[in-house]
């Protein structure tokens, strides 16, 4: 299975479906099964107490409030295989967190999936990893760089290398030509 990792905006019951706060009808297995970093409520609490301090600090910093439309979460979906743990996301987790993100509930899912023609359960292993979108001090949204797609593409290299997965397709020419260039080193 090839990796990949998808950031999307989410809303904060986000954090209830991570910890199966909520219950899901595609179930496919026990969630007993599923890890999950911290509960819904002690996420949505730091939650809470982030969105207050950056839209103050905000308002300090220019004088007035913040957009109405302004993204405070997003999430990181990223591939698993069955025996992949919450420790294993730890560098993922800091390489997103150097971006400025502020990591507030990471879980994996193991009860997600489909039943297929041959009635075998056919699982949909995945972890969410639930971020803040703002810096506090400032309450500008957090930026990947300059070249937006270029550092995304690093990204799912960096997720298939520290998962030992197989990196997907690269769509970002440059990056293409980076990873050939460390081919070519290496043979």
């Amino acid at each position: 299975m090839a990796s990949s990792i998808h950031i999307e905006k989410v809303k904060s019951g986000s954090f209830l479906h991570n910890d199966r706060s909520v219950k899901v009808s595609y179930l496919i297995d026990d969630s007993s099964l599923n890890e999950c970093s911290v509960s819904a409520d002690e996420a949505i609490k730091t939650f809470q107490e982030l969105k207050l301090q950056a839209q103050e600090n905000y308002t300090k910093r220019v004088n007035q409030k913040m957009q109405k439309n302004t993204i405070f979460l997003k999430e990181a979906i990223v591939n698993l295989e069955e025996h992949h743990t919450l420790e294993n996301l730890k560098p993922i987790i800091e390489k997103l967190e150097s971006y400025g993100f502020k990591v507030l509930q990471s879980s994996i899912h193991r009860d997600e999936g489909f039943v297929n023609s041959d009635n075998k359960k056919e699982k949909n292993y995945h972890a969410h990893i639930t971020m803040f979108n703002l810096n506090v001090e400032t309450g500008k949204t957090v930026k990947f760089g300059k070249n937006y797609r270029s550092e995304l593409s690093k990204l799912q290299t960096f997720v298939a290398d520290t998962l030992k997965m197989q990196r997907g397709k690269v769509s970002v020419k440059e990056h293409a030509k980076e990873i050939n260039v460390k081919v070519e080193k290496a043979t």
